[in-house]
C-alpha cells in the first residue's frame, strides 16, 4: 500500500511531477499516501482506489481522473500545483469520493473541473496567479471558501454545506450559490456577490455578512428565494432592481430570527428608479409607543409596536421610489395584541405608513400603494376586525364578473352580502349573499358569479361583512369592466380614484383625443387634449389633469374623430 515503494510500481521510479500514474482494479493492496506525494497525471481506474489519510497530501501537477474511489480524509488536501499549465479534474469527485482540502496554488493555468465536486473541508485559490474554472458544474463546500485568484462560476453552483461554522472570501463573483448549511451559519469575510445572472437559494442556514454585504446584482425578482426558518440574511442584503417587480428581502437577526419582507413594486404607473436597495433586519432599542391614530376600517393602534423589530431600507440614489406594496412576515414576538398595520420612521419617531391598509394577520402584515424608503415596523392595536382578508379581487368573464375573497381567519362570522354600485346613483346595493365560517384561524376562498352586467360597463364591489351579533364591517373596493375589442381600452388604476391613480388609454392609432371628466347630470369638471405615443398610448396621473376633491360617480369620456369611450370614476372617501 506503500505509495513511495517503488516496487509497488513495477519497479518503475515512484511517480512525481514529471511522471503519470495509473491504478488499476483487480489488485487486494491499494495505495495509501503517507506524508507528501507527487504525480504528473493521475488516472484511478475502475475497481482501483487511492486512499489519502488525515493530514496527507496528494500534489497533482497534471490532470486527475477517478473512476474508482478517491477515498480523502476530510483533513487531507489534494493540491493543484504546477506552473503555468491547464490542469482538469474528472471522474467520480462527489459523495464518498470526496475531496478533504482542495487547494489550487499555481503562478499561471486554470484549474477546470469537468464533473461536479464536493469538499468536505476548505476550498483554498491560494494566490492570485492562481485561477479555476467551475465550468457549468455543482461544488459542494463543507469548510471554508477563500479566493484570492480567480474562481469562474462560469453558469456553475456553489452549495454551501458544512456542518460546522465556515467562512467567505473571494475577490470575485459567484453565479448560483446554495445555502444548505446545516451548522451555525456562513460569515462573509468579503462581500457575497452573486452575478447579473446569478440566483441565490436559501434553504437551510444562515448568511452572516457582518460588516459586508450579500449582494445580487441579477435584477430578476425571482433571483432571490424566500428563504425559511432556518435560512435567511443575518444582515445585509443589496438587491439590484427593475422598474416594476415583487423582491423578497430574506432577513433576519441572531435572537429574532427569520423576517421575511417583500417589497412589490406593482404600479407601472409610477414605477421605481431605485438602482438597488440595501435592506436588514434589526431589533429596537426600546420598544415603540403606541401610534395612537385611527386606521384599517375603525382599529385604534393603541398598543405598543409588535416587539420582534424593524426592517431598514436604504435605496441607492435619490430618485422617487415608485409606488410599492409592502408585506411584513413577523415572526419571533411575544407581544402580540388583535390587530396590526405598518408603521415607518425616518429615524426619528415612529408614525402611520403612508398607502392604504390591507387588513392583515400578525404573520403576514401588508399596505399597499406606499412610497419612499424608510425603517418599517408593526404597529398594533387592541381591537381587531372579525375578519383578516388576504385577497380580494373582480375579474371579468366572457359573460359574467367573478367576484374572489380569500380570509386569513374569521370571528363570530356570520357571512359577506356581496354589494355593487348602482350605475345611477353610485350608492352601493346588495346584490347576494354567501355564507362565512364562524370563528377559524385557518385560511377560506369564497367566490360569487355576478352574471346580471353587461359589457363595457363599470362596476364596482365591496363585501359588507356581518358578525352573529348584526354588527357589520366594509372590505376595500374593487372594480370590473367585461370589455368588447374596439379601438380604444382604458384602464384606471387604482379604481376607486385616488391622487396615485394613473389613467391609460392604448389605442390602434396615434394621434390626438379629447379626455372630459363629468358628473352623471352632465356637468364637466374638465376638458383636455392629449397626445398620443407613437403606438397610440397615453398614460398620465389622472390628478394632473382633473383634481380629486369631490366624492362620488363620474363618468370619463376619451375621443377622438373616429371613436368614444366612455368609463366610470367611483370617487369614494
Amino acid at each position: 500500500t506503500d505509495w513511495f515503494k517503488k516496487d509497488n510500481w513495477g519497479g518503475c521510479p515512484v511517480p512525481d511531477c514529471s511522471r503519470d500514474a495509473m491504478i488499476n482494479g483487480g489488485i487486494v493492496l491499494q495505495p495509501s499516501i503517507t506524508g507528501i506525494a507527487y504525480v504528473k497525471t493521475l488516472t484511478i481506474n475502475p475497481g482501483a482506489s487511492l486512499t489519502i489519510p488525515a493530514g496527507q497530501t496528494l500534489s497533482v501537477c497534471g490532470n486527475l481522473t477517478n473512476l474508482g474511489l478517491l477515498s480523502a480524509a476530510p483533513t487531507s488536501n489534494v493540491i493543484f500545483g504546477n506552473l503555468n499549465v491547464n490542469q482538469s479534474m474528472n471522474g467520480n469527485l462527489t459523495g464518498g469520493n470526496a475531496f478533504g482540502h482542495l487547494t489550487i496554488s499555481k503562478t499561471g493555468g486554470w484549474v477546470t473541473t469537468l464533473q461536479n465536486v464536493d469538499i468536505r473541508s476548505n476550498l483554498n485559490v491560494s494566490n492570485a496567479t492562481s485561477a479555476f474554472d467551475l465550468n457549468t458544474k455543482r461544488m459542494k463546500v463543507a469548510g471554508n471558501f477563500q479566493n484570492l485568484g480567480v474562481f469562474n462560476p462560469n453558469g456553475g453552483i456553489v452549495e454551501f454545506n458544512g456542518s460546522a461554522a465556515q467562512t467567505y472570501f473571494n475577490a470575485g463573483q459567484l453565479q448560483h450559490v446554495v445555502m444548505n448549511h446545516t451548522g451555525p451559519g456562513l460569515t462573509l469575510l468579503t462581500n457575497l456577490e452573486v452575478n447579473t445572472s446569478g440566483t441565490l437559494t436559501l434553504t437551510a442556514g444562515r448568511v452572516i455578512t457582518n460588516a459586508f454585504e450579500t449582494r445580487v446584482f441579477n435584477r430578476t425578482p425571482a433571483a432571490v428565494s424566500p428563504g425559511t426558518t432556518s435560512s435567511f440574511i443575518q444582515g445585509n442584503l443589496r438587491r439590484y432592481l427593475n422598474a416594476t417587480g415583487s423582491y423578497n428581502f430574506p432577513l433576519g437577526f441572531a435572537s429574532k430570527g427569520y423576517q421575511l419582507a417583500n417589497i412589490h413594486f406593482a404600479y407601472p404607473g409610477n414605477p421605481t428608479a431605485i438602482d438597488n436597495l440595501l435592506g436588514y433586519f434589526t431589533t429596537y432599542a426600546a420598544t415603540p409607543a403606541p401610534l395612537g391614530v385611527v386606521d384599517c376600517g375603525g382599529t385604534v393602534f393603541s398598543s405598543n409596536a409588535l416587539d420582534n423589530g424593524k426592517w431598514i431600507f436604504q435605496a441607492s440614489n435619490a430618485p422617487t421610489s415608485g409606488n410599492f406594496d409592502l408585506t411584513l412576515y413577523n415572526l419571533n414576538y411575544t407581544n402580540a395584541a388583535n390587530a396590526w398595520t405598518i408603521m415607518s420612521s425616518t429615524g426619528g419617531g415612529w408614525t402611520l405608513a403612508n398607502g392604504t391598509c390591507v387588513v392583515s394577520p400578525v404573520t403576514a402584515v401588508r399596505r399597499n400603494n406606499m412610497n419612499g424608503m424608510f425603517e418599517f415596523g408593526t404597529a398594533q392595536g387592541p381591537s381587531a376586525l372579525p375578519v383578516a382578508y388576504l385577497s380580494l379581487k373582480a375579474s371579468p368573464k366572457e359573460n359574467h364578473i367573478q367576484i374572489d375573497w380569500t380570509t386569513a381567519y374569521e370571528k363570530d362570522n356570520s357571512g359577506f352580502t356581496v354589494q355593487r354600485t348602482n350605475p345611477t346613483t353610485g350608492q352601493f346595493e346588495g346584490i347576494g349573499w354567501v355564507d362565512g365560517n364562524g370563528t377559524c384561524n385557518t385560511i377560506h376562498q369564497y367566490t360569487f358569479e355576478d352574471k346580471n352586467v353587461e359589457k363595457e360597463t363599470d362596476y364596482f364591489y365591496r363585501l359588507e361583512q356581518t358578525d352573529i351579533n348584526g354588527q357589520f364591517n366594509y372590505s376595500e373596493i374593487v372594480y370590473a369592466r367585461i370589455q368588447d375589442p374596439d379601438d380604444i381600452h382604458i384602464t384606471i388604476s387604482p379604481n376607486p380614484v385616488s391622487t396615485t391613480s394613473i389613467l391609460t388609454i392604448n389605442t390602434n392609432i396615434a394621434g390626438t383625443y379629447i379626455i372630459e371628466l363629468a358628473d352623471p347630470a352632465g356637468k364637466s369638471y374638465g376638458m383636455h387634449s392629449m397626445e398620443s405615443d407613437e403606438f397610440g398610448r397615453i398614460s398620465y396621473p389622472i390628478d394632473q389633469f382633473f383634481p380629486i376633491n369631490s366624492t362620488g360617480l363620474f363618468n370619463l369620456t376619451i375621443r377622438n374623430d373616429r371613436s368614444k369611450k366612455t368609463i366610470k370614476l367611483l370617487i369614494f372617501k
